[in-house]
């Protein structure tokens, strides 16, 4: 008679409930980013619509490069400025300096780094300012809009709008005096509207593209080389604790992580 060999039940339980939560550990990211941008959106519900009109997830082809293109969370148009927003659902303590390329997110004893958004917003305003040209980029505004979960312990110089969303409103309604026509205002909308690419496979080869970059980003810091400038990364201890950066400093400001 054959031997029998008596599985755990628990196993049978156990493994589909472990690709469960690899799958959701894999999409938590993105469910993060459209619950901030969700957030983001019901803010920008309560601006007049007769004053303001709002954009909502807009990609755009890189006008200069001729290619590559941007993906910008949302656009306000109004004849007070073209209001560029970045949106980020992070909680803890967030960390660092306007000049960085990297920010620190502390929760409890974790640490974890992700990309300057100020830096990735700037790039955002570069490509809305190339799509208009000179007569109708005449007032383009960065937001960087963080939700109340974060704990904003970042260095920025005056002027810079590094805001909770739940000051949204009263950032965009700093500015009340009128640079843009209401004619200029209706070619901006048009402009950003008609330009929007709408294909999902031109979406998703811009996910693709955003991914094989931080792969290459992240494989040429575990060579030990500076991504920015070629120069050598090594070991310091600054206010925050020890970081990896750029042996070129102060000419290359780049740092790789605690």
């Amino acid at each position: 008679m054959p031997t029998q060999v008596h599985i755990p039940s628990i196993l049978f339980i156990s493994i589909p409930l472990i690709i469960v939560l690899l799958v959701f550990k894999q999409l938590m990211p993105k469910l993060l980013g459209h619950r901030g941008e969700s957030i983001v959106r019901s803010r920008l519900d309560e601006l007049d619509t007769s004053k303001y009109i709002v954009v909502n997830d807009l990609l755009i082809p890189n006008q200069k490069s001729k290619s590559g293109t941007s993906q910008i969370d949302h656009v306000v148009v109004s004849r007070y400025g073209v209001f560029i927003i970045e949106t980020k659902n992070y909680s803890g303590r967030i960390m660092g300096k306007e000049t960085d390329a990297q920010w620190t997110q502390v929760n409890y004893r974790r640490k974890d780094r992700f990309g300057n958004p100020l830096r990735q917003n700037y790039g955002h305003v570069q490509a809305i300012k190339e799509l208009l040209g000179e007569t109708l980029a005449v007032k383009v505004v960065s937001i960087v809009a963080f939700t109340g979960n974060a704990e904003l312990w970042v260095d920025v110089k005056p002027g810079t709008h590094l805001i909770y969303t739940r000051h949204l409103r009263n950032t965009i309604d700093q500015y009340d005096q009128a640079v843009l026509s209401t004619n200029q205002v209706n070619q901006i909308t048009e402009k950003l509207r008609g330009t929007n690419i709408g294909d999902y496979n031109q979406r998703k080869k811009h996910t693709k593209n955003i991914q094989s970059a931080v792969a290459n980003h992240r494989a040429t810091v575990k060579k030990g080389i500076c991504p920015k400038c070629g120069g050598t990364l090594v070991k310091r201890t600054g206010k925050y604790g020890s970081f990896t950066g750029c042996s070129n400093f102060p000419k290359c400001y780049f740092t790789a992580g605690i």
